[in-house]
This record gives C-alpha cells, structure tokens and sequence, in this order.
C-alpha cells in the first residue's frame, strides 16, 4: 500500500472499501473529509462526493480557466432535476430549454448576431421572424417583405378613438397610394 501525506494532514492513499477495491482517494486524515475520488471500477472522478455518478462528478462550484468544449449530440444540464439545459442535438442547431422562461440579460445591451431569429409555438408553428439581415419584422409570416410585415388583422389602440399617424401616402385596395387616402374599392 502507498500513503502519501502532505503536511497539514492531506492524505492520498489506496481505499480498499471503495465499490471495487482499487479507489484512489485524497482526504483530510485529521478531519476525515474526502476531496477527490478516483473510483478504478467504474472509471469515475469524484470531486467532493465519495460516489460519483458519471466520468466526472464535481459536488460544488468549479472555475475553469480557457475553453470547455461538449462534443457529440450530448447536452449540458442545469438545476437539481434537469429540465433546464443547452443542447446541440447533434446537429449545428444550439438549442436552450427552460422549463419557464429564457432571460438574456446584458450590462448595457444583448447582441444577437445571426441572420435571423424565429419565436415558434410548442408545435414549431414559426409566429415571429425577425430578419436581421434587411431590418424586417415579420408577425404571422417567415420570409417579411417590409420593416413590418403582418399576415392577419392588426388592431391599433384599445378604442375607436384611436390615432393612427403615417407618414406618406396610405393605400386601402392599392399597393401604390397616389393620394394621402388612396382607396381602392
């Protein structure tokens, strides 16, 4: 058996209770608290839990300094039961589920780059567009072919008494008004 102890009672030694008889552990002897597992049945790094449950199990906040890269179609979960996550699905797609709600939270403001972005019903009915690169919106339609493009009703204020200003011509009927009120019909 090979011991190592450090000064202030850190011990890294063989654990032969541990699930296969050849763990590895570092603990504080004087204290008996354990800080890293390696656990050689299952293959598994424990970092202050005593049983880790995948290939590296952290009990704790972790820094990490440089990149961290996921690779696969694997996802990255978040909260004690899982239903919040980030994932790629395998594909190029970086999918975010919550399971309430989404904040994008900046110190100033909050840049998506893309060509555009979609907001879509639980069934993937697209309901939203906004087209970044030509500076469109599109309610009730993918592709607007305006600065706002709506397919269906719109209604402007809460009554009748409601004011409407345009600036330019307005058209009822005819896609080219000629006249402040052009009305085709």
């Amino acid at each position: 058996n090979l011991h190592l102890q450090a000064k202030d009672g850190i011990w890294l030694q063989p654990d032969d209770e541990g699930t296969s008889g050849k763990d590895v552990v570092i603990y504080n002897y004087k204290g008996g608290t354990e800080y890293v597992r390696f656990d050689g049945g299952t293959q598994r790094v424990g970092i202050g839990t005593t049983g880790p449950n995948a290939t590296l199990d952290v009990k704790g906040d972790a820094i990490f300094e440089g990149d961290v890269t996921v690779s696969g179609s694997s996802d990255l979960f978040f909260g004690a039961n899982g239903t919040e996550y980030i994932t790629t699905n395998g594909t190029d797609d970086l999918r975010i589920h919550a399971g309430d709600t989404v904040v994008l939270d900046g110190d100033g403001k909050t840049m998506v780059r893309t060509p555009y972005f979609a907001f879509e019903t639980s069934a993937a009915a697209e309901k939203l567009r906004v087209d970044c690169d030509n500076g469109r919106l599109g309610i009730m339609t993918n592709s607007p072919n305006q600065a706002l493009d709506v397919k269906g009703n719109v209604v402007l204020g809460e009554s009748a008494s409601s004011t409407v200003i345009v600036s330019g011509n307005v058209g009822i009927g005819t896609t080219s008004p000629a006249f402040a009120l052009d009305v085709n019909g």
